[in-house]
């Protein structure tokens, strides 16, 4: 696997944390419960959004 192909899985590994642990903190019934509604609005609807081409 060349170093790009690495770069590449890293970061989509990382990527695949960072929404697991955005999808728990809009579960009530996991971390949820910590965060305030406001902000399980913003990730929820992030969560949704759809990419753009500029993105």
């Amino acid at each position: 696997m060349s170093s790009i192909e690495l770069a590449a899985e890293a970061i989509a590994m990382h990527n695949v944390r960072l929404r697991c642990l955005l999808m728990r903190m809009i579960d009530p019934e996991d971390l949820g419960h910590a965060v305030t509604e406001e902000v399980r609005r913003l990730i929820a609807n992030e969560l949704v959004r759809p990419r753009t081409q500029d993105e």
